[in-house]
This record gives C-alpha cells, structure tokens and sequence, in this order.
C-alpha cells in the first residue's frame, strides 16, 4: 500500500502513487528522458606539450584524462558512467603521443547534453589547461569516430638543424644555418 504524503500547497505528492492501469495490449507511453545521454561529436584542439599523449593511461596525465574529468564535473557524464569510456561509448577519430598538439581531434561520445549550456560548461571547466573543445554536434547513435574517419592530415614542424648531416650541411643545400621554414 502507498502512502501519499502531504505537501506545502495541501496536495498530494504522486511520486509514490501506482502507476496508471492500462488496458492489455495497449502500448505503454513513452516520455522522453530529459536527462538521457545523446550521441555528440567533440571538435577538440589541444597543446600536448604537459600531456602523454591523447589516450587515457595509467599513472600519467592525458588529454582523454581532464576531458573526461571536465565533461563530468559539467554534468555531461554521469557519476554512475564517470571512469568507464565504454558506458558512454567514447571514441576518437586518431591519436597523439606525448609532447604532440592537435587542431581538429574528433571525439564521439554519449553525453547528458541538457540544460543547453554544455559546450561553455565544459571550456569553463577545462579553464587553462590547453584543451578546447572548438565544437559540439548531435550525430546518429551508430556514429563512431574511428571507423568513420576517412583521412588525417599530419603536419610536422622541424628545425632545419634536425635535417643537416653529421657533416654540418643541410641536406640538399650548400651549407650554412638558415632560420626559413620548411616548406
């Protein structure tokens, strides 16, 4: 048996109450959950220098490690879901190793994207550590952003140091320092 409890206006609390009786066969209503997670593509940038890379590892700081901590604490994941990339089907486009940047890293992953505001959430969480996220856009639940990767582009900066040979030289040129970019 339920028990209604009273409340401040003098109604009843139907928290409690026994859901509706339906008649057999009849389809039971569907109401949305406002606070489901939804499939949204990440468009992250980051400085890697401070980092071991983008994948989360043990006893290392990462890039997947504060994002991940930043989208919990501004209630894109749940406490039930934090710690488990699995449950909120977490998946990136390519990976960078320690020390590298990048500009336009694609994540897909399940968040809690309600109330509106996620996006400045979670920068504001990440404040100073040079990680952004640039973008976010709802997708299909089958999307996954490394299957659906269709290319990467790479772009190496080196000094021109790294290129001379033992000799002194750079390679292909007739020696002496120069401070142009490769092209």
């Amino acid at each position: 048996r339920h028990r209604r409890l009273p409340m401040s206006d003098g109604g009843h609390d139907d928290a409690d109450a026994p859901p509706p009786k339906r008649a057999k066969g009849e389809p039971q209503e569907q109401v949305p959950n406002p606070f489901g997670k939804r499939k949204v593509v990440l468009l992250v940038a980051y400085n890697g220098a401070k980092y071991h890379g983008l994948q989360i590892q043990p006893d290392v700081v990462t890039v997947e490690d504060v994002l991940e901590k930043a989208l919990h604490a501004s209630g894109g994941i749940s406490e039930d879901n934090f710690g488990s990339l699995q449950k909120i089907s977490w998946s990136r486009s390519g990976r960078t190793d320690k020390g590298v940047h990048a500009l336009g890293q694609i994540i897909s992953v399940k968040l809690i994207i309600e109330p509106d505001g996620l996006l400045e959430r979670i920068n504001t969480q990440l404040g100073d550590v040079a990680i952004s996220v640039l973008g976010m856009e709802r997708v299909t639940n089958n999307f996954c952003a490394h299957t659906l990767c269709t290319s990467r582009e790479y772009e190496y900066l080196l000094p021109v140091s790294v290129l001379r040979s033992s000799g002194g030289s750079s390679a292909g040129s007739s020696g002496g320092s120069s401070s142009e970019p490769l092209s």
